[in-house]
């Protein structure tokens, strides 16, 4: 099981700058209605460093709490994380429903290490990156058409979210891939043309 994510290049990053874009991709990201509870946390160093400072919130509407925690850590070296669920249809063996599935949003300051290479070689590492979790939820499987339409529900709102993100920040580039490896898009257009 791969896991799909969002990487996002900012234009003119800085640790100030960083914190705003990061609040108006966590503004902008459809979190869930069936289990709206957040963790924010923030890192300094490593991403495998404990955490400096982790807040739980119990709900989407607690964002000027989440923007008060990660404020008082505006630095070079640090990175910025929120996690939470947004609602996609999901399976589970019998029928199709919406369910919360986990989300993790990322912000990485210019001198904080992920401990993992960027998602393009020999290029910097992105600034903002979204983990939506498994793959498979937006993978379709022809051969079944309930999981075909659910899933292409899913895709659909992955391209609502990756939409509403260019409208809303000043990117320089973006790329939505997967685990294995490559570009997710390409690989959504080569099973839509099978």
């Amino acid at each position: 099981m791969d896991r799909l994510y969002l990487s996002l290049w900012l234009k003119s990053p800085s640790p100030l700058i960083l914190h705003e874009r990061f609040m108006t991709m966590a503004r902008t990201f459809p979190f869930s209605v069936l289990r709206p509870n957040l963790i924010a946390t923030v890192r300094a160093v490593s991403s495998i460093e404990a955490p400096l400072q982790e807040q739980a919130v119990e709900s989407v509407e607690a964002m000027d709490t989440i923007r008060e925690v990660l404020d008082a850590w505006r630095a070079s070296d640090t990175s910025l994380e929120l996690e939470g669920s947004w609602d996609l249809f999901q399976s589970n063996g019998l029928d199709w429903a919406l369910r919360p599935a986990r989300v993790h949003l990322f912000a990485y300051a210019a001198q904080f290490d992920p401990d993992e290479p960027p998602p393009i070689p020999g290029t910097r590492r992105e600034d903002l990156r979204i983990d939506f979790g498994n793959e498979l939820l937006f993978l379709p499987a022809t051969e079944a058409p309930a999981h075909f339409r659910m899933t292409a529900q899913n895709i659909r709102s992955l391209l609502k979210l990756v939409s509403d993100l260019e409208a809303a920040l000043p990117l320089e580039r973006r790329l939505l891939w997967s685990e294995s490896g490559g570009n997710f898009a390409e690989r959504l257009a080569d099973l839509a043309a099978e």
